[in-house]
């Protein structure tokens, strides 16, 4: 991975056997960080895909970590809300915040489709 730019949800790798850049979206990504709301990439990270050519040039496919293992993902992804740290209702938060919090995992779960 040369680098994965994740508010544009595209970068560029590399092969090891070529100098050739290949793109890659992020709907490419089979098999992304489970931890992470949206797909990405982390650099310098090793991946395995497929190749398809466009008029631009080649793009990646079936993007995966080694073995088909999930990828690492960019450090700069948002994490899912599963992964955050919250603090229950009765250690300090107030009801409006919790309701806001719910709200938001609520919506993001919508927003990702269950992905």
């Amino acid at each position: 991975m040369v680098w994965f730019n994740v508010r544009a949800e595209y970068g560029f790798m590399k092969r090891q056997d070529t100098d050739l850049d290949i793109f890659v979206h992020r709907q490419a990504i089979v098999k992304p960080n489970p931890q992470h709301l949206q797909r990405s990439l982390g650099n310098d990270q090793t991946v395995e895909f497929s190749l398809s050519g466009t008029p631009k040039g080649p793009d990646a496919r079936d993007v995966m970590g080694p073995a088909g293992a999930a990828v690492q993902g960019s450090a700069y992804a948002r994490r899912s809300p599963t992964v955050w740290q919250c603090q229950p209702r009765d250690q300090g938060c107030s009801e409006e915040v919790s309701t806001i919090v719910e709200r938001c995992i609520a919506e993001a779960k919508a927003f990702c489709g269950g992905d």
